[in-house]
C-alpha cells in the first residue's frame, strides 16, 4: 500500500464547460456550509450537536 505522500494523483483535463460546472457546484457547496455554520452560530449550536437532523429542525424553525 502506498502512502499518501508517495501516491500519484491523476487529474484529467477538463473542458472549459466542465470546469465552470465544477466551480459552480463548489461555490454552491461552500454557500451551503456557510449558511449552516451561520445558523448554528445564531442559535449557539456547538459542533457536538451539529447533526443533519438538528440543522433540518433549525431550518424549519426559521
Amino acid at each position: 500500500m502506498q502512502s499518501v505522500s508517495s501516491a500519484r494523483f491523476v487529474t484529467l483535463p477538463l473542458t472549459r464547460r466542465k470546469h465552470e460546472l465544477l466551480n459552480e457546484l463548489l461555490e454552491q457547496f461552500v454557500a451551503s456550509v456557510n449558511f449552516c455554520v451561520q445558523r448554528c452560530l445564531e442559535h449557539e449550536v456547538t459542533a457536538r450537536w451539529l447533526t443533519p437532523r438538528c440543522l433540518q429542525r433549525m431550518e424549519i424553525a426559521l
